[in-house]
């Protein structure tokens, strides 16, 4: 039964809250306040129906401020049930494309290294046979004119 009442004045808080900010809101108060005025022509005193408005006044601020902020406390807790969707799914969308990602780099770095690696052994292998073939040359440079001092 009380989650029944609890609804009901749920429903009816959020019924005034939409309608508040309404064009036939400001309509309504305006010929409401208005009508005050005309009870001037009733005979009653002006102080009295500026008493009578002002308590009036006062008692719908308060309302309104409480239905504002029961609006403000419904929307706060919408925003905040959506960020954390928003959050949680961005979570869930990045989990597996990180370890992708990261898996990728990590495969991108080994081939890499393995290629410079390759192209070092190459270049290395090349520069022993070009320095290799030099010594030889020199090699038999240097026998040759020795053999030639030497007769």
């Amino acid at each position: 039964m009380a989650g029944f009442v609890s609804k009901s004045i749920d429903h009816f808080s959020d019924v005034i809250t939409d309608s508040l900010g309404s064009t036939y809101s400001v309509v309504i108060h305006t010929f409401i306040f208005a009508g005050f005025f005309l009870l001037r022509l009733a005979g009653i005193a002006t102080d009295e129906i500026l008493l009578i408005l002002t308590t009036i006044v006062s008692l719908e601020a308060i309302y309104l401020s409480i239905f504002i902020q029961r609006a403000v406390n419904k929307q706060t807790q919408r925003l905040e049930y959506a960020i954390d969707k928003i959050v949680q799914n961005v979570c869930d969308n990045l989990e597996q494309p990180l370890d992708e990602v990261v898996g990728e780099i990590r495969k991108t770095v080994l081939d890499t290294h393995n290629a410079v690696l390759k192209k070092v052994a190459e270049e290395s292998d090349q520069m022993v046979e070009e320095i290799g073939h030099k010594v030889e040359s020199e090699s038999d440079e240097l026998v040759s004119s020795l053999t030639k001092d030497a007769k």
